[in-house]
């Protein structure tokens, strides 16, 4: 069991984790990173990345995080394979501990644990991953224009991702298991209006099919019903649209905070005789009874007498 002391942890290995580890580099914290369950994250299941700064020619997913993490390696990042297992907030310093059964001591702790993709389950989602099945409509929309393509779900996220491809692919399938949209109005009209969205109501996805490439997708319509149909769908790319989960990330513990000085609006309750000032609510402070009795001096008027005591005076002085 190896005793870990470091400045600064970072846990997640995705592009947040690597930036991270490259400032800290930079800062002469000596981090240490542990990559977790995917290292790299969710960019090493992309096949192109062409909309990442600094790659006028694209690259891949995997590539792209090589280089972020060659980059971090090569400022002093102490990056190791593993995941945290454990770890405690609730004082300073920070004690993690990790699958290898090390226990990390930190000053400081960066969480960069992303999010995970979900998927339908299909046993070949994982075979045609990168090669026409996607998790990101948004992200690998480019690659389908002029094609055929399906967005599973009936959601606000799936409408949005029919709604982005209508504009690049030339016809767009919304395969619904339910017999309406659980999306809001707004959203579920302009699918509707969309002339080359088709959605597909009480259809379920039950496979995909293709040689090297996805080549469609074995569809059952009606499931458990008289009218129960299959059959198959051609397609260009098949993209599952609905929210990540997100990685559970450990509590941080906050320190009580200290009582707020802002004054409240005071209540009827607060005056029982029921009295106001200005015809506000009674503010029952000192500054407040200081101002209702101060009152504005009255102007004194120049008269004839007062003339005369003042030439007086001069006239002694003199």
């Amino acid at each position: 069991m190896e005793e870990i002391r470091t400045k600064c942890l970072i846990i997640g290995s995705g592009p947040a984790g690597y930036t991270a580890a490259i400032y800290t580099s930079r800062a002469n914290l000596q981090p240490l990173l542990y990559e977790g369950h995917q290292p790299g994250g969710q960019l090493t299941i992309t096949t192109e990345v062409e909309n990442f700064p600094g790659y006028p020619d694209g690259t891949t997913g995997n590539e792209l995080m090589e280089d972020l993490r060659k980059q971090a390696s090569r400022f002093g990042a102490d990056i190791r394979s593993g995941i945290i297992t454990d770890i405690d907030l609730s004082a300073r310093p920070f004690i993690a501990k990790a699958d290898d059964g090390s226990t990390i001591t930190a000053e400081a702790v960066i969480i960069c644990t992303g999010a995970t993709a979900r998927y339908l389950g299909l046993p070949d989602e994982q075979k045609y991953m990168g090669l026409g099945v996607s998790a990101c409509a948004t992200c690998d929309g480019f690659f389908y224009r002029g094609k055929r393509v399906a967005v599973v779900g009936g959601g606000d996220t799936a409408c949005e991702e029919a709604l982005y491809l209508s504009n690049i692919a030339k016809e767009v399938y919304m395969i619904v298991r339910k017999d309406h949209l659980r999306a809001s109005k707004v959203m579920q009209h302009r699918v509707f209006d969309k002339s080359n969205i088709k959605v597909l109501f009480n259809t379920n996805t039950a496979g995909l099919y293709g040689e090297e490439f996805l080549e469609g997708a074995h569809l059952l319509e009606g499931k458990d019903t008289e009218n129960e149909r299959q059959y198959d769908l051609p397609l260009d790319g098949f993209s599952r649209a609905w929210r990540s989960w997100r990685r559970k990330r450990p509590p941080i513990p906050t320190a009580p905070s200290a009582p707020s000085r802002t004054r409240r609006r005071p209540s009827p309750q607060d005056c029982p005789t029921g009295r106001s000032w200005k015809g506000k609510l009674p503010i029952r402070s000192r500054h407040a009874r200081t101002m209702r009795r101060r009152r504005r001096p009255r102007r004194r008027r120049w008269t004839a007498s007062r003339s005369r005591s003042i030439r007086s005076s001069k006239r002694l002085a003199g």
